[in-house]
């Protein structure tokens, strides 16, 4: 039987939280090799986003593994085959899903929507309520602020993620209700 090399893919992340996940796929998923891990422990970065920001600052490659794809994740959404909007519940009801430069970058990424080439990533924060109930209630909001910037995201997946990797690959366990896809099988079938 021959082996096949994953194809080379490119992502786009965008929104609150967006370096963490950004360094969470890349340490979780092969994207840094040991020598870097270890001058970043040198330096004292010992958390995915200030990983990925030092990462970027030093225009190091981002890239991550799933199971059929390289991925490398890019700056600039034009550039991207896909697109991953990260989604970090705001702290006051009040408060919108987003702000005013991640709408703009949005504005700009609904080809992604319309072709299916986004998903939605619902990232629940340590002690935040991750009850059904609540995380249905921040998808539709989600979903009504970007219906706001003309885009129409109903068949966009949205995926609930905690920063400890719940939800990456198997279901988090404290997300028992949701059946869907996690975030590796939702990225598989958006770059297919």
């Amino acid at each position: 039987m021959a082996t096949t090399c994953p194809s080379n893919k490119t992502l786009a992340i965008v929104g609150s939280g967006a370096n963490t996940v950004t360094g969470n796929l890349v340490y979780k998923f092969g994207g840094i090799d040991l020598r870097m891990l270890a001058k970043l422990q040198e330096k004292g970065i010992n958390s995915y986003d200030k990983a990925a920001q030092k990462l970027k600052d030093t225009n190091e490659e981002l890239y991550f593994y799933t199971p059929r794809h390289r991925v490398t994740v890019k700056d600039h959404i034009p550039c991207a085959d896909s697109l991953l909007v990260v989604v970090t519940p705001p702290i006051q009801a009040s408060e919108p899903c987003f702000t005013g430069s991640t709408l703009d970058e949005l504005k700009e990424s609904a080809p992604f929507f319309a072709r299916r080439k986004a998903v939605i990533l619902i990232v629940s924060p340590e002690g935040h309520d991750s009850s059904e109930g609540v995380y249905n209630n921040l998808v539709r909001t989600v979903r009504d602020a970007l219906q706001q910037v003309g885009i129409s995201a109903d068949s966009t997946p949205p995926v609930p993620v905690d920063l400890h990797g719940g939800g990456f690959i198997e279901p988090s366990p404290k997300t028992p209700w949701y059946t869907g896809a996690t975030l590796m099988a939702a990225m598989d079938e958006i770059f297919s």
